[in-house]
């Protein structure tokens, strides 16, 4: 199974909910190199705030699949 690192926990439950073994293998990551500098520590970057929208996505979709009992 080849999908963005994100969908991983989604998409392995739904294969497996199926009766499906397969090996997952994660793409599209969305990490950068830590910087430990005051700035960065203190104040958040627009694109980390843009992310949350993503990780906030994948959360509500996880608990909805498994409510619906697709994973």
């Amino acid at each position: 199974m080849i999908t963005s690192a994100f969908h991983i926990p989604r998409s392995l439950g739904c294969f497996r909910k199926a009766g499906l073994n397969v090996q997952p293998y994660s793409v599209d990551f969305y990490s950068n190199d830590r910087k430990f500098d005051l700035d960065n520590l203190i104040v958040p970057s627009a694109s980390a705030l843009e992310k949350w929208s993503l990780l906030i996505h994948e959360i509500c979709g996880f608990l909805i699949y498994k409510i619906m009992g697709f994973s």
